[in-house]
């Protein structure tokens, strides 16, 4: 799935699924998303401790931060009804909600 830009709507979104199956893979357009706000989350953590020392995992429709040794630091929850549907209805929205709960779990 991967060509190196991080869809930051659902325009993009979009193209990225149009892309992918030109390149004869099927992906729903639900993975695309879940799959681009990971990715997205995990470079905001990137960015705000200066390297890689949170990792990020889904856990049902949550997100469990842990530190470099392993640890539990927190879980970011949607906004709504699910990360999916918060994207849909406003990707910019929900982009500043998750940097908003990153800036918190890293406190700085």
């Amino acid at each position: 799935m991967d060509n190196g830009v991080i869809p930051q709507t659902m325009a993009e979104v979009n193209d990225q699924v149009a892309m992918l199956k030109g390149r004869g893979h099927e992906m729903p357009v639900e993975e695309v998303i879940r799959e681009t706000i990971k990715r997205g989350l995990q470079e905001m953590f990137d960015e705000k401790l200066d390297g890689n020392y949170y990792s990020i995992q889904w856990t049902a429709d949550n997100f469990d931060v842990f530190s470099l040794g392993h640890e539990f630091e927190g879980s970011i929850v949607p906004n709504g009804e699910s990360f999916v549907a918060d994207f849909i209805a406003n990707a910019a929205t929900t982009w500043d909600y998750l940097d908003d709960q990153a800036q918190k779990l890293v406190g700085r």
